[in-house]
């Protein structure tokens, strides 16, 4: 079942003033979500009335639903959110972004350890831990540097953010 929109109204209302660059980055990516489930839900409407007989059936849906039936996510999905995976991994994918912008959006607490590649825009994360420790420290941020520390903890064990920066996971290092 594909997940309801996320409720930018209560989430803002939540937020009230008290605006982080954590929480922005976290509206940033609901919006961007909502806009993706919208032309999921829109094309899967089109396709089921198309084949239902009450639209014809145009390019676009047929395309998509040639690739459904061969398990690649239809062009249109992928534009929200790039991928090489197959459609039953990616909607997989997409249950569990969900599932940390939901927590994350009820907490307002950032999590943990924060899925950096299921987000739409990695770089604005990274901005906001940059923007959140150069305010902390007194720092410009024109002289705040990022750096890469792996550790052989899994992400699952992090029971807290770290006091500067931030633990994230779901990164591929060749």
């Amino acid at each position: 079942t594909l997940p309801e929109d996320f409720n930018m109204f209560d989430l803002k209302l939540a937020i009230g003033e008290n605006i982080t660059p954590y929480l922005v980055v976290l509206i940033q990516e609901s919006e961007r979500f909502n806009g993706m489930l919208r032309e999921i839900r829109q094309d899967l409407k089109e396709m089921r009335m198309g084949l239902d007989g009450a639209l014809n059936i145009t390019d676009k849906m047929e395309k998509a639903m040639d690739n459904m039936i061969i398990q690649k996510v239809p062009n249109s999905w992928i534009a929200a959110w790039r991928t090489n995976k197959n459609l039953d991994p990616w909607f997989a994918d997409v249950i569990a972004r969900t599932q940390q912008l939901r927590k994350w959006g009820n907490d307002l607490v950032m999590p943990s350890s924060l899925w950096l590649s299921g987000t739409f825009n990695p770089m604005a994360f990274i901005t906001a831990v940059m923007q959140t420790t150069a305010r902390k420290r007194g720092w410009a941020l024109d002289n705040v540097v990022t750096f890469t520390d792996p550790t052989t903890m899994d992400w699952e064990e992090a029971e807290c953010q770290p006091e500067d920066g931030a633990f994230i996971h779901g990164m591929l290092i060749e």
